[in-house]
C-alpha cells in the first residue's frame, strides 16, 4: 500500500563519529583519600607559672614572628616574691658592708697589738683576745658573703619566674589554636597557644584499613590540590598501623615539598598505588548525564546507537573507570555531540 511504501522509504539518520572499542586493560590501581595540610612541627606553648592573663596578642590565623610578645600575665604572688627577694639582697649586702668594715678595723687593731705583744708591752692574754676578735670578724664576713650569694640566687630564681609572665613566640608561624582568654587564671602546664611553623609542611590522611599492607615509610605518592590545579610528590614520613575501632581507618603522615603555593589548611587528595589490576577504562568524553545517572551510546551489530546506563569509578586525567554497564568487546561513541541520539546510525 501507499502507507507501507512511505515507511520503507524512510532512512535511519546517519551521524559521523569516532568509535571507541571497549577492552579490559591492565592498569595501575590506586586508592584516593583526602586530607589537610598541617605543620610537621607544631609548637604547643604552655604556661610555666600561675597567673592571670591580662593581654593576648595572638588571634587564631595570625602570622607571628620569633620574639613577638604573645601573652602577658599578672601574678601578685610573684610580684610579692620579687619585692621580698630584692629587699633580702639589699639587707644582706648592707650587713656584709658593715661586717667588712668591722673586719678591717679588727685586722688593723690586731696588727697594732701584734707589735705591742712583740715588744712585750701587753700580755699574751690581751693579744689572744684581740686575735680572737679579728678571727670572729673574718668569719662573719664569710658568713654574710654566703648570705648575699643565697639572696642573689633567690632573686635570680624569682626573676626567672617573673620572666614567665611575658610569653614570646619561639618561632615564625601561624597561630592555629588559642584556648587562652583574657582574665583566665592559669596554672603551670596549661596549654595557651599552638603555633604551626611554615618551613616544613605535611598532609595527614585517615586511610581505610584495607590498604595498610600497601603503605610503606619512604614511599612516594602523588598529591593533588584542586585549588592549585597542580599535582605534587609527597613522601611517607610515618604512619600509625593501629586501626581506629570506630572509623576502621589509620593515619598516614606525608611530607610535602617546599613550595610557596602550598599553605596550611589546604585540602589535598593523595593517590596511593595498589598494584596492577584489570579494568575497563573509557574516555570521559564518551559519557553524558541524565539526572543522577551516567550514560554512554553503545553500538549494536548494525552500528545503531543505543543509550546504556553505566556505573563509573575512579577518574584519571581524561579517562574514567567503568564498574558496570560495559564489557570487553563493546563499542561506544567516543565523543558525545548534539547530533548523536538514541537510534541513529553511527559511521566511524
Amino acid at each position: 500500500s501507499k502507507e507501507n511504501t512511505e515507511v520503507s522509504s524512510k532512512k535511519v539518520e546517519e551521524v559521523s563519529a569516532k568509535i571507541f572499542k571497549v577492552s579490559e586493560k591492565e592498569v595501575e590501581d590506586f586508592y584516593e583519600v583526602s586530607g589537610t595540610v598541617v605543620s610537621k612541627n607544631p609548637i604547643n606553648i604552655i604556661s610555666k607559672t600561675m597567673g592571670t592573663i591580662v593581654t593576648i596578642n595572638a588571634d587564631e590565623g595570625r602570622l607571628v614572628k620569633k620574639g613577638d610578645l604573645l601573652i602577658v600575665l599578672d601574678s601578685p604572688e610573684i610580684k610579692a616574691s620579687q619585692e621580698r627577694a630584692n629587699s633580702s639582697v639589699l639587707e644582706a649586702e648592707r650587713a656584709l658592708e658593715i661586717a667588712k668594715t668591722n673586719y678591717q678595723y679588727a685586722e688593723n687593731t690586731y696588727k697594732r697589738y701584734e707589735n705591742l705583744y712583740k715588744e712585750k708591752a701587753i700580755s699574751r692574754q690581751e693579744f689572744e683576745n684581740i686575735e680572737s676578735k679579728r678571727d670572729i670578724a673574718k668569719e662573719e664576713v664569710k658568713r654574710l658573703e654566703s648570705v648575699v650569694s643565697q639572696a642573689k640566687a633567690e632573686k635570680a630564681r624569682v626573676e626567672g619566674m617573673a620572666g614567665y609572665l611575658k610569653i614570646y613566640s619561639p618561632v615564625d608561624g601561624i597561630v592555629t589554636s588559642k584556648p587562652a582568654t583574657v582574665g583566665m587564671n592559669i596554672m603551670p602546664g596549661m596549654p595557651l597557644i599552638t603555633i604551626e611553623t611554615l618551613d616544613k609542611l605535611r598532609i595527614e590522611v585517615n586511610a581505610d584499613e584495607k590498604i595498610l599492607p600497601f603503605v610503606k615509610k619512604g614511599a612516594s605518592y602523588n598529591i593533588n590540590f584542586s585549588t592549585l590545579n597542580k599535582e605534587f610528590k609527597g613522601i611517607v614520613d610515618e604512619y600509625v598501623p593501629a586501626i581506629d575501632p570506630l572509623s576502621r581507618t589509620f593515619k598516614i603522615k606525608i611530607d610535602l615539598p617546599k613550595d610557596p603555593k602550598i599553605s596550611l589548611g589546604m585540602y589535598g587528595t593523595v593517590k596511593i598505588p595498589l598494584g596492577k589490576t584489570k579494568k575497563i577504562i573509557i574516555p570521559k568524553s564518551a559519557i553524558f548525564t541524565r539526572g543522577q545517572l551516567n550514560y554512554v551510546y553503545a553500538l549494536d551489530e548494525k552500528n545503531i546507537a543505543v543509550m546504556r546506563i553505566i556505573r563509573t569509578g575512579k577518574e584519571d586525567g581524561n579517562n574514567i573507570e567503568v564498574l558496570s554497564g560495559l564489557k570487553d568487546g563493546d563499542r561506544i561513541v567516543e565523543e558525545i555531540t548534539e547530533k548523536i541520539k538514541d537510534g541513529v546510525l553511527i559511521r566511524g
